[in-house]
């Protein structure tokens, strides 16, 4: 398979920005097993051009995520979704075990948007 990535214009149908829909820990693997050393944070987003597919893109930060899952919660419960955009985001396709084609997403940062302004 060729090697390139997309940017997150082309995988989101041209939009700039995403609803956030949950945050985790993002966590060393070494040998299959998890570590305790946290790399950062992995944001699930929609993709809304695709017809509201889940997206992980995982952001390397050394201090906590930007946003709570709690708080997330309480917006995506009322339909009030948070909105972010990403700086330095690449994707990769690949073949997951099954066969199916995935995309693997990654950011240098990632910015919440509240009303057209950055947080």
């Amino acid at each position: 398979m060729a090697n390139f990535s997309l940017s997150f214009q082309q995988i989101s149908g041209g939009n700039d920005l995403a609803p956030i829909v949950g945050v985790s820990d993002l966590y060393e693997y070494k040998d299959g097993k998890r570590t305790s050393t946290r790399l950062g944070s992995r944001y699930t987003i929609l993709l809304l051009a695709d017809g509201c597919s889940q997206l992980a893109v995982k952001v390397e930060d050394a201090e906590a995520p930007v946003i709570s899952q709690e708080e997330l919660d309480k917006h995506n419960t009322s339909m009030n979704f948070v909105l972010c955009r990403f700086e330095g985001f690449t994707a990769r396709p690949y073949a997951d075990r099954a066969g199916r084609m995935q995309l693997s997403a990654k950011a240098e940062r990632i910015v919440l948007v509240k009303d057209g302004a950055a947080k």
